[in-house]
């Protein structure tokens, strides 16, 4: 980096449903996007790696696809996870360096930093670090299907901590907001105050629950119940679905589609919003939800999330510099932000460079709720 001269940097995210990479050039801090690509997942599991050899092919067809538009041979990647074997822990490092308080079957993803407070919320008041963990065996898996694919994993990161790079502004940071990523088989949960992540969850519900439902009620298949779903708005019902009528079982499908989709939907909503309370943090989180992932395309999704949490919610595409790009590559492009961080020696100039004219609001939200603790 020094010198100006351009850094290649690549993020992997590997989905249940879609695997995406994005790579950019870096010039002094100054990211642009060559190319973003994107491929149907095999081999996984709620978001955890269960074929290797099939995770890699898909890997490496990404890999292929998005090297074709960008020009330029990639040889390593910084890659997601958030499968559901994470957790938060508390735990402290000794004097040699070693992880105490971690399970043997775990491995440490990030450290985030510890929030003393006097009020009581519990998981954050304690004397040590607050690790994000995972299973050793997913983490071991995943480094495996990068190899195999012929790239190099430079850092595994917990994926909520890219989207928050791609999706959320550092005022958002600061003031307290709570980014809602639901996807295939998962939904992420995570809060983020202060320029940090306070608590995060992955839940074992997602899109492919809305296309099993519908494919149950409807007695048809599973493919056939996915291009429904594209279709059906939660605010006016279906949009059309005149061709997939079952005249022979005299059921009106119309009738159907928008209780079964509406019922699952209203269950994501509410367990999104027990696992922000069972957080127990006590910040406001006036920024309020930023949703993203597939389901978050469902037409009258973000009006009825705002009525059932009443709070502000909306949907954010990642801003950039060269290719735009689509909410499948929130978490790859993320994850290239999240590297230039790590590679960026000078990294309180690029920092500055990030945030712009939003430097002067983050210093006032900073000062006003220092105010507000001393009350």
């Amino acid at each position: 980096m020094a010198g100006g001269r351009p850094v290649l940097l690549a993020g992997l995210d590997i989905g249940t449903s879609k695997t995406a990479i994005v790579v950019a050039t870096a010039v002094s801090g100054a990211l642009k996007v060559l190319g973003a690509a994107s491929c149907p997942s095999v081999g996984l599991q709620k978001g955890t790696i269960a074929d290797v050899g099939s995770t890699a092919k898909s890997i490496k067809q990404t890999l292929e696809k998005v090297e074709k538009l960008a020009g330029a041979r990639v040889r390593s990647a910084y890659v997601g996870f958030n499968g559901t074997s994470v957790s938060l822990k508390a735990c402290r490092t000794n004097g040699a360096g070693l992880i105490e308080g971690l399970p043997q079957d775990e491995e440490v993803l990030q450290f985030i930093p510890a929030h003393h407070a006097t009020g009581g919320y519990n998981v954050y008041s304690y004397s040590g670090k607050l690790a994000i963990t995972a299973k050793a065996d997913d983490i071991a898996s995943i480094m495996e299907s990068v190899r195999l694919a012929g790239l190099l994993a430079r850092d595994v990161i917990y994926s909520p901590l890219a989207g928050a790079e791609a999706l959320l502004s550092p005022a958002e940071m600061e003031l307290g907001v709570v980014l809602v990523e639901i996807g295939a088989s998962t939904t992420t949960v995570s809060v983020f105050d202060r320029g940090a992540i306070r608590g995060t969850a992955v839940l074992s519900i997602g899109g492919e629950h809305l296309a099993g439902d519908l494919a149950i009620g409807l007695r048809t298949s599973m493919g056939k119940a996915e291009e429904i779903l594209k279709k059906v708005s939660l605010e006016t019902g279906l949009l059309e679905i005149s061709a997939h009528a079952d005249k022979e079982n005299n059921y009106d499908p119309k009738c159907l589609i928008s209780p079964i989709v509406g019922a699952r939907v209203m269950e994501i909503l509410d367990f999104v919003a027990e696992t922000v309370a069972g957080f127990n943090y006590p910040g406001l989180l006036p920024a309020g939800v930023v949703l993203y992932g597939g389901v978050s395309r469902l037409d009258g999704l973000v009006p009825l999330a705002e009525r059932r949490w009443q709070r502000p919610v909306k949907t954010s595409l990642p801003g950039t510099t060269g290719m735009p790009l689509n909410l499948d590559c929130a978490n790859a492009y993320g994850l290239v932000k999240y590297g230039l961080k790590n590679t960026y020696k000078m990294r309180g100039r690029y920092l500055n460079k990030r945030r712009g004219n939003n430097s002067f609001m983050v210093s006032f939200i900073k000062w006003f709720q220092e105010k507000q603790e001393m009350k």
